[in-house]
């Protein structure tokens, strides 16, 4: 089962890689990779996380650390893709991430024997959690310049829609740029 949660970041990498490169299939294998470690993680977590002896396992920690790390996935692709809702998602599944970290060192220090277990947990939410909190930190409008290209008529009103969602004329700039370049 870990082999296919690697599987699976590595089908996010390579994919946002494409994508800040320009190649093709770059989005869709930036979604494939993200929908697959969300999935994973929300209701495959406590298998993920039990590791070989599952009699160390917290069965209620080990489901809400999948569902917080679900989350924050979710979050990072909707932040990469440009979708609606991407500030929210990760947010959650940032402060999800920073709650589950405390439990755990209040957890761990009643039941030492699970070390394994619970090094894995935070090692995870670590991780991901400090990939997501960068990822909040990088402006939208930066994203729009690194996966249209900076400068371009079409970043400039990408980013103008953006900021201004009813803005029409701009809308309709747009949807002629695009025709025009068909």
């Amino acid at each position: 089962m870990k082999w296919l949660e690697r599987i699976a970041w590595g089908l996010a990498l390579v994919g946002l890689v494409f994508r800040l490169l320009h190649w093709p299939f770059g989005g869709l294998l930036t979604v494939l990779g993200f929908s697959l470690v969300a999935t994973l993680y929300f209701p495959l977590g406590w298998i993920l996380f039990g590791g070989a002896s599952r009699k160390d396992q917290l069965l209620p920690l080990s489901v809400i650390t999948g569902l917080v790390l679900s989350l924050t996935a979710i979050g990072m692709l909707f932040k990469l893709q440009l979708w609606p809702g991407a500030e929210f998602n990760l947010m959650m599944g940032l402060a999800g991430c920073a709650v589950v970290v405390v439990a755990i060192f209040g957890i761990h220090s009643r039941r030492p024997l699970a070390e394994h277990y619970f090094n894995a947990l935070r090692y995870r939410l670590v991780v991901i959690g400090l990939a997501g909190l960068l990822l909040y930190c990088v402006p939208t409008p930066t994203l729009i310049e690194a996966s249209v290209g900076a400068g371009t008529e079409r970043a400039e009103l990408l980013i103008r829609l953006y900021e201004t969602p009813g803005d029409t004329a701009a809308q309709r700039a747009l949807d002629e740029l695009e025709h025009r370049g068909r």
